[in-house]
């Protein structure tokens, strides 16, 4: 119970927690207009999304919403095209950090332009030299890997599964290689994907560190994820899934919802009550140690999602060939005429999503909750990004307006 001095099983610890460090600079970035198209690769047809006509720039000073992350994009379905489309619309298409996803639309945006190396889509021949065009060096044991918890890639649809977004959105861009009225081109798979983790990765440690500072449980903290108005309830419960003992086989949850749901647990439960163990408390232990991990991984996430996309230089260095020498995926341009785009330039709103969420956490106000909506909120929500962080019991104007009508009455 949320408030009480003493320890009880399934408290959330208060320290351990990854940090980030300070913000880097929001960086400008691009939005046009977005519209679905059809594709086909390996003989399976997908969505993918196309830019078209003249962009608009959006930054620090344009961005209504203070937390993003916790405002319009917890309004998108990542399972929904439309609800995509329209966050794409408002907000410009979210490019994935598990490759160098973000650069590959810049390159793509920029292949009319005679003085930039020729854009070429890697080559889907087969998986291992599409990986090697375009390598997912970032988060392997996160999102990209076969040892995620079963009980979280059975969820994951196939279009998101490994590094298939990212392939298809390189055949999107082949597919719409010489047409001039495309802009910029990205699978809906890769989007659906990137909107669904930030969803999750930024939301999670912001209810952790504030649950954990009021002396809360596990049971607070995935009650308040459990509500669709602070986090969507659609698409693949990344980072909410851990694969080790007494809380492995589902999602993580209280222990009654898990009795009903996790079909690995009731077994266990059976078995060390026979033996005399205090099972509740040993899972509710296990929870807050997991939801801990988890949260971890969350953050662990977004600082390597903000590597990724502030790369620029592209000397992507790791391991080596037998003579010890660095590889460099980016070589076999070498000899076309031409350089690069500058990517250091442009910005993206993934990385717009996480460089909020960073400045927030690093600011010393607490986390508090909306008396109105009980929403978790550091900033108010219609405070511009560059304003400092006032103190207020309201999440956003409306709440304020609502909370003092009802007052009123």
């Amino acid at each position: 119970m949320m408030g009480s001095d003493s320890w009880s099983p399934g408290r959330l610890a208060q320290y351990g927690l990854l940090e980030p460090g300070q913000p880097r600079e929001l960086r400008p970035w691009h939005v046009y207009e977005t519209s679905v198209s059809n594709g086909e690769l390996d003989g399976k047809s997908f969505l993918y999304f196309v830019e078209s006509g003249d962009p608009k720039t959006l930054g620090v000073e344009t961005l209504v919403e203070a937390e993003l992350f916790n405002g319009d994009l917890q309004k998108v379905d990542a399972t929904n095209t439309t609800d995509l489309l329209t966050f794409c619309n408002k907000y410009g298409l979210p490019a994935s950090p598990l490759y160098p996803g973000a650069a590959r639309l810049e390159w793509f945006r920029r292949r009319f332009d005679r003085r930039v190396k020729k854009f070429r889509p890697a080559d889907l021949a087969d998986e291992e030299s599409a990986a090697r065009e375009i390598p997912h060096i970032f988060h392997a044991g996160r999102l990209d890997s076969i040892d995620w918890p079963s009980s979280l890639y059975e969820m994951i649809p196939e279009d998101m599964l490994g590094c298939r977004p990212s392939f298809l959105s390189e055949r999107a861009r082949a597919i719409t290689l010489d047409r001039r009225d495309v802009a910029g081109a990205i699978s809906e798979a890769e989007v659906a994907q990137t909107v669904r983790v930030l969803q999750i990765a930024c939301v999670l440690p912001m209810a952790y560190q504030f649950f954990a500072s009021e002396a809360g449980t596990a049971d607070d903290l995935l009650s308040y994820l459990g509500e669709k108005r602070f986090l969507s309830q659609t698409g693949p419960e990344y980072f909410l899934h851990v694969d080790e003992a007494i809380v492995r086989g589902a999602r993580l949850d209280t222990f009654e919802n898990s009795m009903r749901n996790n079909p690995r647990l009731a077994p266990a439960v059976q078995a060390a009550e026979t033996e005399g163990l205090n099972v509740r408390a040993g899972y509710d232990v296990a929870l807050s140690d997991g939801l801990w991990r988890a949260t971890n991984d969350a953050l662990s996430f977004l600082i390597e999602s903000d590597a990724s996309y502030r790369k620029s230089d592209y000397q992507w260095e790791w391991g080596g060939d037998s003579t010890g020498e660095p590889m460099n995926p980016f070589a076999r341009f070498s000899s076309v005429r031409g350089d690069l785009p500058d990517f250091s330039a442009t910005g993206s709103v993934g990385e717009a999503v996480i460089c909020q969420f960073f400045h927030l956490w690093a600011d010393q106000t607490p986390w508090r909750r909306c008396e109105n909506c009980g929403r978790i909120f550091k900033k108010y929500r219609e405070e511009k990004f560059d304003k400092n962080i006032r103190e207020t019991r309201f999440c956003r104007r409306s709440c304020n307006v609502s909370f003092n009508q009802r007052s009123k009455r």
